[in-house]
């Protein structure tokens, strides 16, 4: 089951969204997984890949502690967004491991 998390966002920024992988209390180390990818969409359950406003590949922070991160490009509008977040292992087998809401509001300087 995905975790569900709110992230908000200020226009133009493009500090990194980080992740650590738990199971148990314990951090999943991240040999075995070969993809990390976020994507930001509009509408909640989309059937068009031209609904995303942003597709972000992930990469991994610290391997054994299961930290990886993502960094958007800053150039999403202001508004509400919803997001997924999935793990390719190496079988090509994927995961949702976080999904939730994601605002971004406009800045003074952007």
């Amino acid at each position: 089951m995905a975790t569900s998390i709110n992230i908000e966002k200020k226009r133009g920024n493009t500090r990194r969204i980080v992740f650590r992988l738990m199971f148990l209390g314990k951090p999943v180390p991240l040999t075995g997984f070969s993809e990390f990818t976020l994507t930001v969409s509009s509408s909640l359950r989309s059937d068009r890949d031209t609904d995303y406003e942003e597709i972000m590949n992930g990469y991994v922070i610290d391997e054994l502690e299961g930290v990886f991160g993502f960094t958007p490009s800053g150039e999403i509008i202001p508004g509400n967004y919803f997001f997924d977040a999935v793990l390719t292992d190496d079988n090509n087998e994927t995961f949702t491991f976080a999904e939730g809401t994601y605002k971004v509001t406009q800045g003074i300087t952007k």
